[in-house]
C-alpha cells in the first residue's frame, strides 16, 4: 500500500512505468496525470478487445488493442503498451491466432496497472 504520490510513482516505476516523465510532459501537473490514471481504470478497450476476440473479429480486435496501446503510451504505462504492441504486430502480420494468444498477458498487465492505480484512493496529497 502506498501512502504518498511519490511512493505511488515509485511503485509504478518498479513495474516499468514512467509516471514522472509523463508529469514532466504535462508541465508538472501531477493532479492532471492522476486524474487521467483514474479515468484509465474505466477504459473500455480491454473489454472491446475481449469481445472482438470471442467473436473472431480481427479488425475490431486490432482497433481495440491499437487504441489501448496509444492510451498506455500516453500515460507512460510501458509494460502494458509493450503487451499491446506485441498484439498489434501480430495482427498487422495477419497472425490473428498469435495475436489473440497474447490477450491473456495483455489483460494481466492491464489488471496489474488498474490494481495499482486503484490504490490512489489511499494516497495522501502533498
Amino acid at each position: 500500500m502506498v501512502g504518498t504520490v511519490s511512493e505511488f510513482f515509485d511503485e509504478m516505476e518498479d513495474m516499468g512505468a514512467e509516471p514522472r516523465e509523463v508529469v514532466k510532459r504535462l508541465g508538472g501537473e501531477k493532479e492532471l496525470y492522476l486524474g487521467f490514471l483514474r479515468e484509465f481504470t474505466h477504459d473500455k478497450c480491454i473489454e472491446k478487445l475481449r469481445v472482438a476476440i470471442s467473436q473472431n473479429d480481427s479488425m475490431a480486435a486490432f482497433e481495440a488493442v491499437h487504441a489501448l496501446k496509444g492510451v498506455s503510451l500516453n500515460l507512460g504505462l510501458l509494460p502494458l503498451a509493450d503487451c499491446c504492441s506485441d498484439m498489434v504486430m501480430e495482427y498487422r502480420k495477419g497472425n490473428v491466432e498469435q495475436g489473440n494468444a497474447l490477450f491473456s498477458e495483455t489483460e494481466r498487465s492491464f489488471r496489474q496497472m488498474c490494481d495499482l492505480i486503484n490504490q490512489l484512493e489511499t494516497v495522501k496529497r502533498a
